[in-house]
């Protein structure tokens, strides 16, 4: 028995309008039970997982998404450039802030930096999250630079000049001309 969802890895309805009856594939067997074959014709393809292990990505590391589909529950991203993987980041993990995760901010399109929390490679299951990023990034600014660096006010230059140990030049004003 062939199911539809070893036709192909992304497991859409409209992989089984390729296929006429009586027409002749390829397969792989993939289980022998009680006399019953299960075939696979997607095992004879790449596995669109060996992406993270070719990219040397495991739970911790940030890799930059892509937006593919924005949702009321949360956003689809495309992890690889050829968008075989569509992940679903949920609404909470948009942002560090509850008032910042609002799906309907992010674009179709648009680069959306997301840390690997969960990732199993044999269950071809992914979970990202934006707020795991942002703490994470948090944490190494302040470990850098000092707690400083994440209050509100503190600019990028700032942080860069106090790093450096220069102190800003002052604006000539109208007066001192």
């Amino acid at each position: 028995m062939l199911h539809f969802r070893e036709l192909s890895y992304k497991e859409e309805d409209q992989d089984l309008k390729k296929y006429k009856k009586g027409q002749k594939i390829k397969v792989k067997i993939i289980e022998l039970k009680d006399d019953k074959l299960r075939f696979s014709i997607r095992a004879l393809e790449k596995d669109p997982f060996d992406w993270f292990k070719e990219n040397s990505k495991k739970e911790g590391s940030i890799i930059t998404t892509r937006v593919h589909e924005v949702l009321k529950t949360g956003v689809k991203v495309s992890v690889d450039p050829n968008k075989n993987i569509i992940v679903m980041i949920k609404k909470n993990q948009l942002a560090k802030e509850a008032a910042d995760a609002r799906p309907e901010i992010f674009v179709p399109g648009n680069a959306l930096d997301a840390m690997i929390t969960e990732l199993d490679t044999d269950k071809r299951q992914v979970v990202l999250s934006v707020k795991a990023a942002q703490v994470y990034e948090e944490k190494s600014l302040v470990a850098k630079f000092g707690a400083n660096a994440v209050k509100s006010g503190a600019t990028l230059a700032g942080i860069f000049q106090k790093a450096l140990g220069k102190t800003p030049k002052k604006k000539k004003t109208e007066e001192e001309e």
